[in-house]
């Protein structure tokens, strides 16, 4: 069975890589050539709706911490590579332990809104 969902696709001229987001920020499809990227961890987002934790998949090169701030990580929520040091904590996405996994700025917008729909 289907069902309809938002969904938000962005497409990166410069690389151009296309991104499905659906609504709540997991990434659904990341295509660049016309290839499938799976998705290879897991980790803990939490959801505003239910307000618990869930299973989610994250990039393989998704980071919690890095000593150098220039080192390229993948965004958690989307899959966009990132500098670590123009990430931000994400307030979903997290370890086992509860440490945020980084995530680009426009995902982190996105966590923001999702928080202040639920609480406002």
């Amino acid at each position: 069975m289907y069902r309809w969902i938002d969904a938000d696709v962005r497409i990166d001229k410069l690389t151009k890589k296309v991104l499905v987001i659906i609504e709540d920020g997991n990434l659904l499809l990341n295509i660049e050539k016309g290839e499938r990227q799976a998705m290879s961890k897991t980790a803990n987002k939490w959801n505003c709706n239910l307000h618990r934790y869930e299973t989610c998949e994250i990039p393989e090169g998704a980071s919690i911490y890095e000593t150098d701030l220039s080192t390229p990580i993948e965004c958690a929520a989307c899959g966009k590579e990132i500098p670590y040091g123009e990430s931000y904590t994400s307030m979903e996405i997290h370890t086992p332990s509860g440490l945020g996994y980084g995530v680009c700025h426009d995902c982190y917008l996105r966590e923001i809104r999702r928080r202040e729909d639920n609480n406002g």
